[in-house]
């Protein structure tokens, strides 16, 4: 199991993560007798399975990001509330002074 891992997370790498990706994954393993009569058994299944953990993986990630950036804008208008100036929200954040002054309204947003 663990270079079946392997084998599709080198080919998440050149196709990213697309069903593409977990087919030529398959049939490195195959060519390489890992696993292979269970993935000749269950290729379609398997490939469902990879896809739908792709879907969910990305799902979770931008739910993290999401909830990252409105914990920092929560963060950067209490810093800013107790006059801690712009660049040094941007810098403690991790974000450009641009996205800082956006985020609290210090121009006008597009």
């Amino acid at each position: 199991m663990l270079i079946f891992t392997k084998v599709i997370n080198d080919q998440v790498r050149l196709y990213g993560r697309t069903r593409q990706a977990v087919v030529e994954a398959i049939h490195v393993c195959k060519n390489q007798n890992v696993l292979k009569e269970y993935l000749e058994s269950r290729e379609k299944e398997v490939v469902d399975i990879m896809i739908t953990l792709f879907d969910q993986n990305e799902v979770l990630e931008d739910y993290i990001a999401s909830d990252r950036r409105e914990q920092a804008q929560k963060s950067a208008k209490n810093l800013y509330a107790n006059n801690v100036p712009v660049d040094i929200i941007a810098k403690s954040l991790g974000y450009s002074v641009q996205v800082i002054e956006k985020w609290l309204g210090l121009v006008p947003q597009v």
